[in-house]
């Protein structure tokens, strides 16, 4: 199911419109989304590309065999890149695809699911549990880490990644550098957002406890400190409220 807002500012309650596969005539799963400038949306589902502006869904390249993980749309080239299960590229402004993997040597298209996509300084990065794929707009470039990755997450310009052992690393001069010592060896961060003097970090945890958030502060003098707490299940229903004309 996907929720579209419009676009129009309206005080108070906001108008959200749900959209059904039936619909917009794709898959159940929608992984990953980009708009341009026109405020077109793209969606990255499981069994292709989807646009829509406001008005239409439209599916692009459908039925290729691979699923769609990861989007994002680069407003000064009028590209859409995107990443797919072994395989990442670019969408020209007729759709006309562009494979960038194609381009690597045998031993390093080894990776499954391009789960991200960041656009940062001119250049872009494809995020695999592999490697980070570099194209700098001539050629693609490996930088990889021993034993694999987590997620990789762009964190006001600056990319970082979770190593397999829990650290948080930092992609300096086309190297993957420890930034942050952790000891979560077994948890897998889901999210990681700027907060005052350090990151706030969202790691999957329990059905029970399914989320936990610790904010790691990075002190002047170099020490690190952090706090942890749960974000649970709300104890009562949510109470829907009806929509305001």
């Amino acid at each position: 199911m996907l929720v579209a807002f419009q676009a129009k500012a309206i005080l108070g309650n906001y108008p959200v419109r749900n959209f059904t596969p039936a619909e917009y005539k794709a898959g159940i799963q929608n992984i990953d989304f980009a708009q341009n400038r026109n405020m077109t949306l793209f969606v990255a589902n499981n069994l292709g590309v989807l646009s829509y502006n406001g008005g239409e869904w439209a599916t692009h390249d459908f039925h290729s065999g691979e699923k769609k993980r990861s989007l994002a749309f680069d407003d000064k080239k009028n590209r859409l890149y995107v990443g797919s299960q072994g395989e990442f590229g670019y969408y020209e402004h007729n759709w006309n695809y562009v494979s960038l993997s194609d381009s690597l040597l045998l031993t390093s298209k080894d990776f499954d699911e391009v789960w991200d996509v960041f656009i940062i300084n001119s250049n872009i990065y494809f995020c695999t549990f592999q490697g980070i794929y570099l194209y700098d707009g001539n050629t693609v470039s490996l930088i990889d880490h021993p034993n694999g990755l987590h997620r990789s997450f762009n964190v006001g310009g600056k990319l970082l990644a979770q190593s397999r052992s829990g650290d948080i690393l930092e992609l300096l001069d086309k190297k993957l550098i420890p930034s942050i010592k952790q000891n979560q060896t077994n948890q897998v961060i889901a999210g990681l957002i700027t907060a005052q003097q350090g990151y706030l970090l969202f790691y999957n945890r329990t059905v029970r406890n399914p989320v936990c958030c610790e904010v790691c502060l990075t002190r002047s003098n170099g020490n690190e400190t952090s706090a942890t707490g749960n974000i649970s299940p709300p104890s009562q229903p949510i109470t829907k409220r009806p929509i305001s004309h």
